[in-house]
């Protein structure tokens, strides 16, 4: 037993020495020395330093507020703005050279026009103001230092070409007949439109036009507002639309053969001396204004011994009666009555009627728009471009 025992022994020991040897083999492997250890803390550090370079540079790269790359970048994108929105632009109602206010096409389908106005005050460090229709002027860019708006204009000189708004255009009165032989005679390209037509038709015929020419014969309540925002100028016969052009909120009429010129240094009346100019060749039913007219109404004549206004005009952008502006030009005539006979104009009748259809159908153009603008104080921070405007827009 005990000699088993004794030779039993070392084959323990060489056991326990084998699985020892095995386990720090293991342990070797899983362990770094001291040189691998400084070379990775080595690799770490400079791994650090290039992220944390790299982090300081891109954080040097973000623009802020003040950086003149960025506000340079933000002048051009209002400048891009107001370019797309001038360049569409049907009517010019206000324009110098630190605000611009004008209409385009209809955005929101109510069949009338939208009004843009671009804006800033002139003091450095103001902002650029933009409105939209009735809304509240919203600052698009701060910290404004230029910002200048230069215009191209140019003069038409065509014949104008006439829309006529008649009753029928299908069957003529003797009295539209007679208006269109006569502005014909003139030489003038005359088109005809039933009063009843509606919006787009009139959108359409506008077009084409410089003026239009609304007969007395026509039912006011057919005709309406849809001319009231025509970017071309209107002459009007038909007494109770002046409160639809905004001309005034009422009207009165009287019979007579003569107006009284009290302005003659208007193109229309610019040929005739002041004071009594007889129109008719008989007495024939006139009109006038009565009570409140809008705030850009310029009176040419009045009713004999009466303050009554019977020949007003509008230039485009003025004020109107009962709010907004004129977006082309427009005449109110002395006649208009139910009772009117279009033959029985006289000589100076047919003149001031052909006058006031050359006034209301022509005048300069803005062809193109310069925006400079420059938002801080360094002059790479302007942005400069000209804008083509499609539709030519009368000048006001």
């Amino acid at each position: 037993m005990t000699g088993r025992h004794e030779e039993a022994a070392p084959a323990q020991t060489g056991a326990l020495d084998t699985v020892g040897t095995r386990s720090n083999r293991i342990r070797s492997r899983h362990g770094l020395t001291l040189i691998e250890l400084l070379a990775s803390i080595a690799i770490m550090t400079i791994v650090l330093g290039a992220v944390s370079s790299a982090l300081v540079l891109a954080t040097a790269a973000i623009p802020t507020r003040r950086d003149p790359n960025q506000r340079r970048m933000e002048a051009a994108e209002v400048v891009d703005q107001m370019a797309g929105d001038l360049r569409m632009a049907i009517h010019l109602v206000e324009r110098s050279a630190t605000a611009v206010t004008f209409t385009v096409a209809d955005r929101d389908v109510d069949e009338a026009p939208e009004t843009i106005r671009y804006a800033w005050s002139g003091t450095e460090g103001d902002p650029l103001e933009h409105t939209y229709n009735s809304g509240s002027a919203v600052p698009i860019l701060g910290d404004v230092t230029t910002f200048d708006l230069t215009y191209l204009t140019q003069a038409t000189a065509r014949t104008p070409r006439v829309l006529l708004v008649v009753l029928d255009p299908a069957n003529l009165t003797a009295q539209d007949a007679g208006r269109k032989a006569l502005i014909r005679s003139w030489g003038y390209p005359v088109n005809l439109i039933d009063d009843n037509a509606d919006s787009g038709t009139f959108n359409t015929a506008t077009a084409t036009a410089d003026v239009a020419y609304v007969s007395e014969e026509v039912l006011s309540t057919n005709v309406g507002t849809k001319l009231k925002y025509t970017a071309i100028g209107v002459v009007n016969e038909e007494q109770a639309l002046v409160d639809e052009f905004g001309i005034a909120s009422g009207f009165s009429g009287f019979d007579e053969t003569r107006i009284d010129i009290t302005d003659n240094t208007h193109p229309i009346t610019s040929v005739f001396a002041a004071g009594f100019l007889t129109i008719c060749s008989s007495t024939e039913h006139l009109t006038a204004t009565t009570n409140t007219v809008g705030g850009g109404v310029r009176v040419l004549a009045e009713r004999p011994a009466s303050a009554s206004q019977t020949l007003v005009v509008i230039e485009t952008g003025g004020a109107l009666y009962g709010g907004g502006w004129a977006v082309g030009r427009r005449v109110k005539l002395p006649w208009g009555g139910n009772d009117f006979d279009i033959n029985q104009l006289s000589a100076d009748g047919r003149t001031l009627m052909q006058r006031a259809l050359d006034w209301a159908g022509g005048s300069n153009v803005v062809g193109q728009v310069q925006i400079d603008l420059e938002a801080g104080s360094e002059l790479a921070q302007r942005s400069q471009t000209q804008v083509q405007l499609l539709n030519q827009p009368q000048a006001p």
